[in-house]
């Protein structure tokens, strides 16, 4: 599992518009052979963050 703190910079470094295209390239550079599921992508591309287990304790 990522620590948290990557993601939030895999959030930050997409910007507030991101493309599929950004996305892959970040993902293949920071992540290789990652794949980022659905939801994930989705999100990400909304710019959306989706909830931890750590935020439902």
């Amino acid at each position: 599992m990522c620590h948290p703190d990557t993601l939030d910079k895999a959030f930050d470094a997409l910007g507030k518009e991101p493309n599929s295209a950004d996305l892959d390239k970040l993902v293949a550079t920071h992540f290789p052979g990652f794949r980022v599921d659905d939801e994930l992508r989705e999100a990400m591309l909304k710019g959306q963050r989706l909830l931890s287990r750590a935020d439902h304790a």
